[in-house]
């Protein structure tokens, strides 16, 4: 039980790094540069 709360709180503060949510924002609003960005 405590483990898992260990894993949810790792997982929230993951996506609550700038860069994270930069690529989450990328691959949900624009994937042409999403994909752009991999390609280069």
């Amino acid at each position: 039980m405590l483990l898992r709360v260990a894993c949810a709180a790792s997982v929230i503060a993951l996506l609550s790094l700038p860069v994270v949510q930069h690529a989450i924002y990328l691959c949900l609003d624009s994937r042409f540069n999403f994909w752009l960005f991999f390609n280069h």
